[in-house]
C-alpha cells in the first residue's frame, strides 16, 4: 500500500477520521478527536478479510446492473392492472423476479 498522505491508507484514515470531527464554538475551528479517530482505524485495520465466492460475486454483479431497470420497471408498472403490461413488459417483470428485484427490497 502506498503509505503517504495522498496514497490509498492516506485516503482511508481522512475518510474515516471525517466521522470524529466536531465544530468547537467558543473558537469557531473544527476539531479532530484523535482518540476516537486512530481506535476506529485500528479496529478497522486488524479486521480479518472476507472471503466470498465466485458465484456470489457474480450474482452481486448481475443484480447490480439490474437494480435501475428493475426499480424503473416496477414505477412504470406498479399502478397497471395485469391486462395492462405489455408482453415485453410481463417478460421484463419475470426476468426481475428471478432476480428477486421485483417488487424491490424496502
Amino acid at each position: 500500500m502506498n503509505m503517504d498522505e495522498n496514497g490509498t491508507v492516506g485516503k482511508l484514515v481522512k475518510s474515516i477520521c471525517q466521522l470524529y470531527i466536531h465544530h468547537d464554538k467558543k473558537t469557531g475551528k473544527d476539531i479532530l478527536d484523535r482518540q476516537r479517530c486512530a481506535a476506529a482505524f485500528n479496529r478497522m485495520a486488524s479486521a480479518q478479510p472476507i472471503t466470498v465466492s465466485s458465484s456470489f460475486v457474480q450474482n452481486l454483479k448481475r443484480k447490480m446492473d439490474v437494480t435501475d431497470p428493475c426499480l424503473k420497471l416496477y414505477h412504470e408498472t406498479i399502478d397497471k392492472k395485469i391486462v395492462e403490461l405489455t408482453t415485453r413488459e410481463s417478460d421484463q417483470i419475470q426476468a426481475c423476479k428471478a432476480l428477486d428485484m421485483y417488487p424491490p427490497s424496502k
